[in-house]
């Protein structure tokens, strides 16, 4: 392919007309060309080498020099239909043989996928088009490239008398008719060959003939060929067909031809047509042509159907049978080649470009100097303007005329068309100075005359392509020329003209590299007056984009899609499917769903109507997904898809239906799918198949504290391997969302499972039902059978659970494969479910069944579970449990993920209230008994009815096909939105079942809201030994009302509330509003009733010690021998209105005691992180001696809710509970880690010392376990007068509060603090204040929880204010005694080596006033 100038030299080079006779025709037909022109004219371009003067006459080479030989026939334009017509054909004759355009995904792809090819490899349809429109548009008024700038009369040597066969040629009718035309010049010079072939006419002398010829005609040449065999002739007919040789001379013509024979068979199918009215009518085929953009119905055999390439009546011409081009030039020799070469440069360089450059020098001497002064040019554009022609000076010059069809047309004499000659004859000369000056003048002549715009756009055409050629030959704006020329021929109606020069600019810039100007020029030529163009130029414009440095990809895309659809308007399909694929490469995988949708959407519908219906289907099945399309649009989508289907599905077989991929409508949530032997309840529990470790980790507590007895685990259902195991006869549900991804409704017929036995492959179930056939409602086969659901309706983006059933008749496995389904009726799919992930908890994995013998299946109801509540509110749900097996159900337990959050009653207790309300007045005490235990928290055992039958066990059995209810109490007990879970298990009545137990998962949510912030201090009492003050803050957060405050109760082995004074009122208000904080006062003190027994081993905080010794010493561990511990449960009204209320029951008591075990293990745990659970449980107690809970009662105004708080866990000893066990078990720790040091494995020493290091760790501060009140008179009157000295009994009464350890204690007076004077009237005293008379010091020994009291005597000599709590007490801690030996004679008398002890003295003042 030549560049972009060397085009342009070529298609604006001088043009000869050739005038044949009729034997010299034949010599060219004898070579396989139609005519003379034919033949001569490759050799036109074959000129090297031309020497040329310009306008100053300076010479210079030409490297090469074209001339254009054109049958003088042919000058006239060709019809503008003909040439869209060919333009068409040649369109579709390249878009049958499926073009691709390398794969675009990112810019890194350009550089190797383009980078080596040229526009015209990759585009060469639009060559074609560029060589349609740019070389055969014939003469025109306005310009004279197309204009002959001589004839060529051609004469055979056959003819007897060739100079006047060419005189009269020259006189014919038709030939003077074309030379008439007042544009054309009659004064075109005629130059003449003389042709021979000695074998057409083997008796004429040449030379002579020469001779003879010149002195007539001296312009004449002599051109000899050969028209026969190379090798002698045989005695058959020389010129036989089946004689024609191959060619031995260069194929120059091929090319050349393949251009001009299609415009030549469209101009003669038009002239056969004998409708010209349909012709007039037919739109220009350049254009859009009006094409169903529908789909049409399917034609039956033997009828003609539509071509649906958008290929023309050539397609036979260019099958894979078409007839072979024939050999040009066959019977010539190198010879004759070589002549004919040296024949037209002669003619070229000798006599036109001679005769150009003598008209250039003439017309540039005599018109254009003329016009270039400024009153020249003022004379012919005022003359031009106002009066058709010249001025009076100027009355010869020819004047502008109006032809018939109404064009204005400059006689060929006329200044400007001289001047138009000039500057064409100085392009075509290459002396581009001269033509660009030539061209600006006679611009300025035509501008701005709505006349003459054909002209203007015509030199400014000019002046930019002479701006681009000449290398900074002129000035202006490049783009401005093109604008205003493509402007000037489009208003002039031209638009091949337009299309014309847009393309010889796009070949300027594409030769300079200057792709980012080339495009925006190419995009400004599309309109809707031709989509041929359009998408032609659409296409090249993307294709410069490209090669912009750097790429830019996406719009090359965009504008791909713009050519596509110009493409599909014309009809040419295959170049509409090319161009939105090279857009698809591009734009897929960026989530553009838009732009992907529109493109899929025409691939479909291009792939319809190509008869590709598979890849169609693929396309459209794309745009069945979430988009932002609007609702119509995705309708219109749909339609289209079921139309297109049903036409696929009346042709293909039913492998191509069974083979086609899923449909994305609707989408399956795996996540989702749930299969259970119970069906599932609209607003009940959520049953949940997949595991997670949470669920997991229910599962193991469940079965070894509800189960294990049962026997391995492997039978479980809930750890056999990820397998779901039935019974016979049961039905299985299995449950999964399905999700309408679209805007618009969808209804999915004959939704059934998918199932396969064992390794046999899924059952054939049969896909033909559709909407209008009546569908069973249970497909049956031989090893189970399946539900089938008829019809299930999707709203626009709506999410629906669906529930199928399965009815097992076999024992075995069968798995679930995935769902059959018919979308709208029309096309039937199967969504297949992935295989299941080994390792992980994926809820594919329950799809897999295993059939058993019949067994109980479990099935729950939640009635009246709240949605939200308030934190701390208590509302009881009813808990439905029904056996749905066909065997008898026993052992139910519930194992829940926030076991603070529930209590689970007994069928009898429905209608017990939380808090029952009493007769008594505002304080009470009940008594509970509990046992103090660590037990297994979260699991509950659920008592069933008991069994009428006498061979059941005493344990309830809930029979096939009955139901019992069991009351559920909810407590609020955290903030937020709370998943619970529930994990039931439960056994069949058959003991000999293989199945050990079966379990049940559901899951539901509750949002909590605030209510009630509550806090509390303590600190011992002043007054009382065994009395401690209690503080309580309370604030009310709920926002929407005010709540009334009911109750305090408290909960402890030992102390029990009161009011801080019993002799004072109770407050009459206990509401709250929002908001609000309120604090109460009052008093805990040592229970009055009988206690617990003094014996040590009993108490529990002795009985944690003792299992701690025997964890250290090594000893195998055993259950925690507590005995049942009494709670005294002390009620305090907080409003004299209020009768007390009753705790006694069964929802107080479960929840408060679920709440304390979560509390206690919570706090164990993170005291002791080196203890398990389990190790927890075999050494501490729920409760310790001095334990205390605190719970507040509450209610709503409206007395609709109630609830309570608690604050757990407040401990009223001195010391921590377990205070001063380190130091007794120090001894024991030293020989539990020599003996850990001796073990035989490295992990178990560490984890013994641990142990050791994790129970030795103090905990809390280290205080004394003694208590000391001062108790004496506040006041004293004393006459100093009478005696001298006051002497004041003082008495300190100390206890020893330790559960265990006994204390030592010595305790001295201390030295008094001068006088502290308190009144005014009181004289301060210089000498110390009191003194102590008698024994200052007092020893002692305290047993655990004894008491004593020592009294010492104060001497006060002066009245004053005394502070008296002066002294000091020594304490030493013994540990207790365990009377036992451990097996290797460590004697536990030996722990009284480690002794505690401490120095207590008064943190407070006790004031004394002596008055006189």
């Amino acid at each position: 392919m030549a560049n972009g100038r060397d085009f342009i030299c070529r298609l604006l080079s001088p043009l000869v007309a050739v005038v044949a006779t009729s034997d010299a025709e034949e010599l060219a037909k004898l070579n396989n060309l139609p005519t003379f022109a034919d033949f001569i004219k490759p050799f036109g371009t074959r000129i090297k080498q031309v020497h040329v003067q310009d306008s100053q006459g300076h010479a210079s080479i030409l490297e090469s020099f074209s001339v254009r030989f054109r049958d003088w026939r042919q000058l006239d334009q060709f019809n503008p239909q003909i040439i869209n017509k060919t333009v068409v054909d040649h369109l579709g004759k390249h878009g049958r043989r499926r073009p691709t355009f390398p794969s675009i995904k990112t810019k890194e792809d350009v550089q190797s996928a383009y980078s080596q090819i040229d526009n015209d490899q990759l585009t060469p349809w639009y060559s074609d088009y560029r060589n349609s429109v740019c070389k055969y548009v014939g003469f025109s008024e306005h310009e004279t490239f197309n204009h002959p700038v001589a004839y060529l009369v051609v004469v055979s040597t056959s003819n007897p008398n060739p100079a006047d066969a060419a005189q009269d040629l020259t006189s014919d009718s038709q030939f003077t008719t074309l030379s008439e035309k007042s544009f054309l010049d009659p004064a075109i010079p005629k130059y003449y060959i003389l042709v021979h072939d000695a074998h057409v006419a083997p008796g004429v002398d040449p030379e002579a003939a020469l001779v003879q010829m010149r002195k007539s005609l001296p312009a004449t040449y002599l051109l000899r060929i050969n028209s026969v065999v190379h090798s002698p002739p045989s005695n058959s007919d020389p010129f036989n067909p089946e004689t024609i040789p191959s060619p031995t001379v260069p194929d120059v013509w091929t090319s050349i031809q393949s251009e001009t024979i299609p415009l030549l068979e469209q101009l003669a199918a038009s002239l056969k047509s004998t409708s010209t009215a349909s012709l007039a009518s037919t739109r220009d085929s350049i254009s859009s042509p009006i094409i169903d953009e529908g789909f049409p119905l399917f034609k039956e055999k033997g009828e003609p159907a539509a071509d649906p390439l958008g290929a023309s009546s050539t397609a036979a011409a260019d099958s894979p049978t078409e007839t072979k081009s024939p050999a040009y030039g066959c019977y010539l020799t190198n010879d004759d080649f070589a002549g004919i070469d040296e024949c037209v440069k002669d003619l070229v360089v000798q006599k036109i470009i001679k005769h150009m450059e003598s008209c250039i020098q003439h017309w540039n001497e005599q018109v254009a100097s003329n016009r270039r002064g400024l009153t020249g040019r003022l004379n012919r554009l005022v003359g031009l303007k106002y009066f058709g022609g010249g001025t009076k000076s100027q009355a010869a010059t020819p004047a502008p005329v109006t032809d018939k069809s109404g064009v204005t047309v400059f006689p060929h004499n006329a200044p400007e068309m001289i001047m138009r000659r000039l500057a064409d004859f100085a392009f075509m000369l290459e002396d581009y100075r001269l033509a660009f000056g030539t061209y600006d003048s006679i611009r300025k002549d035509f501008q701005g005359n709505e006349r003459f715009v054909k002209f203007h756009a015509g030199t400014q055409e000019m002046l930019g392509l002479t701006v681009l050629m000449g290398d900074g030959i002129g000035r202006g704006s490049v783009e401005n020329y093109l604008e205003t020329a493509v402007t000037g021929y489009q208003d002039s109606k031209v638009p091949l003209y337009a299309a014309r020069a847009a393309m010889l600019y796009y070949e300027m810039l594409r030769e300079r590299g200057l792709f980012r100007e080339a495009a925006p020029l190419l995009i400004r030529m599309t309109g809707e007056d031709s989509d041929v163009r359009s998408a032609l130029f659409l296409e090249q414009a993307a294709i410069s984009f490209l090669r912009v440095n750097p790429p830019m990809i996406r719009k090359y895309a965009f504008h791909m899609i713009l050519a596509g659809h110009r493409f599909a308007k014309c009809g040419q399909r295959l170049h509409a499917y090319r161009s939105y694929m090279s857009a698809l490469d591009v734009y897929e995988e960026r989530d553009w769903s838009l732009v992907e949708d529109h493109i899929h959407f025409i691939l479909g519908r291009q792939c319809f109507h190509l008869g590709e219906f598979e890849a169609a289907v693929k396309f459209f099945l794309k745009l069945l997904r979430a988009s932002r399309q609007t609702a119509a649009q995705q309708s219109s989508y749909l339609r289209e898809f079921l139309y297109l289907f049903k036409q696929y599905a009346a042709k293909a077989s039913k492998d191509d239906l069974r083979n086609l991929p899923p449909l994305p409508v609707p989408e399956f949530n795996l996540s989702s799918i749930l299969v259970s032997m119970i069906e599932s309840h609209s607003g009940q529990p959520k049953q949940v198949a997949n595991s997670d470790e949470a669920w997991d980790t229910m599962e193991n507590e469940l079965f070894e504290e509800g189960y294990s007895k049962v026997g391995p685990r492997a039978f479980r259902t809930a750890n056999n391997r990820g397998k779901t195991t039935c019974a016979v006869g049961e039905p299985v549900f299995v449950a999964f969302e399905i999700h309408n991804p679209m805007n618009i409704p969808v209804q999915i017929n004959n939704v059934s499972l998918q199932c396969a036995y064992r390794d046999k492959p899924p059952a054939p179930i049969d896909l033909t039902w559709n909407a209008d056939t009546q569908a069973p409602e249970t497909i049956e086969l031989e090893e189970f059978d399946v539900q089938n659901t008829s019809e299930i309706e999707l709203d626009g983006n709506e999410r629906k659970r669906v529930q199928l059933q399965i009815f097992p008749k076999r024992e075995g496995e069968v798995r679930i494969t995935g769902v059959r389904y018919t979308l709208c009726g029309v096309v039937p799919s199967c969504y297949t479910f992935p295989a299941s992930r080994p390792g992980k908890n994926d809820p594919v994995s329950q799809l897999t069944l295993t059939v058993t013998s019949p067994m109980p299946v479990l099935d729950v109801i939640l009635h009246s579970f709240p949605i939200s509540m308030l934190s701390g509110e208590v509302v009881r749900a009813v808990l439905e449990i029904n056996n749905k097996g066909n065997r008898g159900l026993r052992n139910l337990q519930l194992k829940t993920s926030h076991p603070t959050f529930f209590c689970v009653g007994e069928s009898d207790a429905m209608d017990c209230p939380s808090y029952v309300p009493t007769d008594n007045g505002t304080n009470t005490c009940e008594s509970l008994k509990i046992r103090n235990l660590l037990s297994n928290l979260g699991t509950i055992p659920i008592k069933l009815p008991a069994s009428d039958r006498p061979d059941q066990d005493i344990d309830g059995v809930l029979a096939p096909g009955t139901t019992t209810i069991i009351p559920l109490w909810i407590r609020g007990d955290k903030v937020g939105k709370q998943n619970f879970r529930f994990l039931f298990g439960y056994q069949s009545e058959d003991k000999s079942d293989k199945v050990g137990c079966r379990t049940l998962r559901i899951s539901m949510a509750t949002n909590i809201l605030p209510s009630v912030r509550m806090n509390a201090f303590t600190r011992p009492s002043g007054r009382v030994l065994d009395e401690f003050i209690l503080g309580v803050e309370i604030e009310n957060l709920h926002g929407e009302g005010e709540l009334v405050l009911k109750q305090i109760t408290s909960m402890s082995p030992t102390w029990i509330i009161r009011p801080i004074d019993d002799r004072l009122p109770v407050e009459e208000d206990s509401k709250l509003q929002a908001q609000q904080t309120r604090f109460k006062y009052l008093r805990f003190t040592k229970a009055t009733g009988p206690l617990e027994p003094t014996n040590l081993a009993k108490v529990p905080e002795r009985i944690t010690m003792r299992a701690i010794e025997s964890l250290l010493l090594g000893e195998s561990p055993v259950n925690l021998d507590a005995p049942d511990l009494t709670l005294r449960l002390s009620n305090l009204a907080l409003s004299p209105t209020h009768n007390v209320l009753s705790c006694d029951t069964v929802p107080f008591r479960g929840l408060s005691l679920n709440s304390r075990l979560q509390w206690r293990v919570s706090q164990l745990l993170a005291q002791y992180p080196g203890l398990t659970l389990s190790q927890l449980r075999h050494l501490f107690t729920l409760y310790f001696t001095d334990d205390v809970d605190l719970s507040l009662i509450w209610e709503t105004s409206d007395g609709t809710k109630c609830g309570h708080h608690y604050i757990m866990g407040i401990n009223l000893g001195l010391q921590a509970p377990l205070q001063g066990l380190q130091a007794g078990l120090e001894p024991l720790a030293a020989a539990a880690k020599a003996a850990a040091g001796r073990a035989l494995f490295e992990t178990t020493v560490r984890e013994k010392r641990a142990l050791i290091t994790s129970l030795l760790k103090p905990r809390g501060k280290d205080v004394s376990p003694l208590r000391v009140i001062l108790k004496s008179e506040l006041e004293y009157r004393h006459d100093f007068g009478k005696q001298e000295i006051c002497s004041v009994p003082i008495t300190l009464t100390i206890r020893n509060t330790a559960w265990a350890n006994v204390a030592n204690f010595t305790l001295q007076t201390a030295i008094p603090d001068t006088t502290v004077v308190g009144q005014t009237d009181i004289p301060a005293l210089d000498a110390p204040g009191f003194y102590w008379l008698g024994a200052t010091c007092s020893e002692g020994r305290l047993q655990p929880e004894e008491e004593t009291s020592v009294t010492f005597t104060a001497c006060f000599r002066r009245p004053g204010v005394y502070n008296v709590n002066r002294w000091q007490m020594n304490i030493s801690i013994d540990p207790p005694h365990s009377g036992t030996e451990d097996k290797k004679g460590v004697a536990s008398a030996g722990v009284k080596e480690g002794t505690a002890s401490y120095v207590q003295m008064p943190n407070l003042p006790h004031w004394v006033t002596v008055l006189g």
